[in-house]
């Protein structure tokens, strides 16, 4: 897998902005605080050292500050196992968002 097109943090606190609108997706109260610190957390770092760890051959890979920013959430909120986290990241569209991933 190639090493995807990463984008910056302002880029991504941006499309977190337009994607939770008012009148679009809202997150959860009781997940606000974790929303607020993945939001400021400047994950841009991480694709500057995994960017050797990617091949350029195959197709383009999932942006590496996006997972971390999904593993990171899953951490903050307790979940131990993938797969929980999984049916939270499919029944919460914000998560998807916060993660940097479009909701569908």
């Amino acid at each position: 897998m190639s090493l995807p097109k990463v984008r910056t943090h302002k880029n991504y606190q941006e499309f977190v902005k337009e994607q939770l609108a008012p009148g679009k997706i809202e997150i959860p109260i009781i997940f606000r605080n974790v929303f607020i610190k993945l939001f400021h957390l400047d994950l841009s770092p991480v694709s500057l050292i995994l960017k050797n760890r990617y091949s350029h051959q195959g197709p383009s890979a999932r942006d590496p500050q996006d997972m971390l920013r999904s593993l990171l959430a899953m951490t903050l909120l307790g979940v131990t196992f993938i797969d929980e986290w999984v049916v939270l990241f499919r029944s919460f569209p914000s998560f998807t968002i916060i993660s940097g991933f479009l909701p569908d």
